[in-house]
């Protein structure tokens, strides 16, 4: 499953996002760069293996659930 880069970009205020059992293999590099309120991302249960996603932009971010992906590199 690819999600397109802008799929959030009108969520600004989204507080918890999940993200669970879909497949995912890669993210968009600015796919949750508007989401500046975002406290909790769970992207577990997935096949992601790697992120090199801008998370300065998640200020607010205090959980971040990756569990179950395989083996996923943060660059």
């Amino acid at each position: 499953v690819n999600l397109p880069e802008e799929i959030f970009n009108y969520l600004n205020n989204l507080t918890i996002l999940y993200i669970t059992y879909n497949n995912i293999r890669t993210l968009p590099n600015s796919l949750f760069y508007n989401l500046y309120k975002l406290e909790c991302l769970d992207l577990s249960n997935n096949s992601i293996n790697c992120l090199s996603l801008h998370f300065t932009n998640l200020i607010g971010l205090k959980e971040l659930n990756l569990s179950n992906n395989i083996s996923v590199n943060i660059i």
